[in-house]
């Protein structure tokens, strides 16, 4: 998981916080454009190549799993330490898991742009996604595959 942290000046901070191999991308873009944004990284994995790439971000830390028992306290302390005023969260499985932190406590550990729990649970799910997306042109013709036999969405 990467915490990219934007700060256009000393008093103004927005914060984005992304995750896997789009991190990169999305740091170095928000970087070349925004350059007097601070970023902050941060993933579960010490190899995270985001840690290794000179400049990408301007710190970097360290997370427990999501599935840790101390990631939100981590999370938590993050937000407050770092002033982090927005978060954009991904991959789907944090997004589930910010959807359930707003489901017991009636808020998120800051404004966060993330689409509603339901909707990443259906987009982790290739079928189902398939299923809610057949009447667009977003998708492909597509046959969904089962062990009792195969058939067409139409």
């Amino acid at each position: 998981m990467t915490f990219i942290t934007f700060k256009s000046n000393e008093e103004d901070h927005f914060n984005h916080r992304h995750r896997r191999s789009h991190s990169p991308s999305i740091a170095k873009t928000i970087r070349n454009t925004k350059p007097e944004y601070r970023l902050i990284g941060v993933d579960a994995n010490p190899k995270a190549l985001g840690f290794f790439m000179p400049g990408l971000v301007d710190a970097a830390y360290r997370a427990p799993r999501m599935d840790n028992p101390g990631y939100w306290d981590f999370i938590e302390t993050l937000i407050s330490h770092e002033k982090i005023d927005m978060a954009f969260v991904q991959p789907e499985v944090e997004v589930v898991g910010w959807g359930e932190y707003f489901k017991n406590k009636g808020k998120f550990p800051c404004p966060v742009l993330i689409p509603p729990k339901e909707l990443a649970v259906s987009l982790m799910d290739k079928a189902i996604m398939a299923e809610l997306l057949r009447y667009t042109d977003y998708i492909p013709k597509t046959i969904k595959v089962t062990h009792e036999e195969p058939r067409v969405m139409k």
